[in-house]
């Protein structure tokens, strides 16, 4: 669920297909469906920089994409085209097959929405 910080919640859906390439580029499709809004399709590039660190690209973002993972949660930073600030934290649930998504977001410093959401391995 989206809840932007003068509007009602809405729904999301996102869908997700990635790999690791050779060189250990991880590369992240996805199709992202807001309540309302039409279908967006992005795309994440990831790397590995140090153990436990990532750095990319996200096509939905002005700048690099960084990835921190600590030993109970991933934490996601970056910038999207608009200026709105994004700091992600995926925290994982028993059996492996799944994570919960915490993510604000800040515009000129202050949260303008939260985003929750349920990621599942199919």
């Amino acid at each position: 669920m989206l809840k932007e910080l003068l509007g009602k919640a809405k729904r999301v859906q996102t869908a997700s297909v990635g790999h690791v390439e050779k060189d250990g580029l991880l590369v992240l499709d996805q199709k992202v469906a807001v309540e309302g809004d039409p279908i967006r399709q992005r795309q994440w590039r990831l790397r590995p920089t140090v153990p436990g660190k990532y750095s990319g690209t996200l096509s939905d973002a002005k700048g690099p994409v960084e990835v921190e993972v600590a030993s109970q949660s991933v934490h996601i930073r970056y910038v999207m085209k608009d200026g709105i600030r994004v700091e992600q934290v995926l925290t994982p649930l028993p059996g492996g097959k799944a994570l919960d998504n915490r993510s604000t977001f800040h515009k000129f410093g202050m949260r303008v929405a939260t985003l929750t959401e349920r990621i599942e391995k199919r």
